[in-house]
């Protein structure tokens, strides 16, 4: 947070500038005798002075938005948290990065156990001519899933980790340096509508965009229970990366073997050979395992798409209408 007497400081200097600019252009007015000079003074001191006013509404107004956004965003958090909103949402994003990371890389240490599995074979007869079947029936399609899910999952991560920059680069730069530059062009005459978006631009992305962002992000936690978990969801007992690296898929290869013993068996063999077999392998365990995943990752699309489109429109939003409040304007 920017010392608030840093602002005291530019506004002192602008109006020390603009006062001597005034002083003049009145000398220049009396020594010429020109009614056009005397009537831009009268304009630009009105515009001076309601620049003044412009600027103190809008170090009160971002001063107050910043303790309501952090008051609330820290009532949410609980904990008597003395963050300020910015620093909260990036621990947001924080923990879903995370958590998706982790998922990323489960899932490739998953592909790459599954395309080993995938070229053992199995050969009838004792010549190179025969037929060959696979050894684990159904891993090409699971290789398949999950190359879609990881490149999924790398989407999702590459969209927090930019917003995360996103608020980083808002925390560093808007207090600092956008919104004093906004306070100094608003003196200026050519600049003065510049000098308002500036304005307008810091308060709306320093208070608007994070409170709004961790008003979704609690909507979105208490709806889904804290989601993503990585040891429930992705490495616990749903989707283990050990299993799929060699003990129900070697059991499938084993049982969907002619030659055992339970495909012997006249009764249950067409009942053994469908379980265990291709077609059968991608019906039963295939959604058993993927499915979980295939939600999880429609879920992570909320807050790496959703939300932040939804709290960058309610900022810009925000922006325009105060900028017409600041200008005067009413359309």
């Amino acid at each position: 947070m920017v010392d608030i007497a840093i602002y005291g400081w530019v506004i002192f200097i602008m109006g020390f500038i603009m006062t001597i600019f005034l002083a003049l252009t009145y000398m220049a007015a009396k020594l010429t005798q020109s009614n056009e000079l005397e009537a831009y003074f009268n304009i630009e001191l009105q515009e001076v002075f309601v620049s003044l006013l412009i600027v103190i509404f809008s170090i009160a107004f971002l001063e107050s938005s910043n303790f309501i956004a952090s008051t609330v965003a820290s009532d949410i958090v609980g904990g008597g948290s003395s963050q300020s909103a910015i620093d909260i949402a990036i621990g947001y994003i924080y923990q879903i990065r995370e958590s998706t990371q982790n998922a990323i890389t489960d899932v490739f240490r998953a592909q790459v156990c599954l395309s080993v599995l995938s070229t053992f074979q199995r050969r009838i007869g004792e010549y190179v001519l025969t037929l060959s079947y696979k050894l684990f029936p159904g891993i090409d399609s699971l290789v398949s899933i999950t190359n879609v899910v990881g490149y999924g999952l790398i989407a999702v991560y590459g969209s927090l980790t930019a917003q995360s920059t996103i608020f980083v680069i808002i925390d560093a730069i808007l207090l600092p340096f956008v919104f004093p530059a906004g306070i100094i062009l608003r003196f200026f005459p050519p600049t003065r509508q510049a000098g308002i978006f500036l304005i307008a631009i810091a308060i709306g992305f320093q208070s608007v965009f994070p409170l709004t962002y961790i008003l979704s992000m609690q909507v979105y936690n208490d709806q889904l229970m804290g989601f993503p978990k990585p040891d429930q969801i992705y490495s616990g007992k749903t989707f283990d990366v050990t299993m799929l690296c060699g003990g129900q898929w070697v059991l499938f290869g084993v049982l969907g073997n002619n030659q055992n013993p339970l495909g012997r068996i006249p009764i249950i063999a067409p009942f053994v050979k469908f379980l265990f077999s291709e077609f059968g392998v991608n019906i039963i365990a295939t959604p058993a395992f993927f499915f979980p995943i295939i939600e999880s990752l429609g879920a992570l699309s909320i807050p790496s798409l959703f939300i932040p489109a939804l709290s960058a429109t309610i900022t810009l939003a925000f922006i325009n209408a105060f900028m017409k409040f600041l200008s005067g304007k009413s359309s």
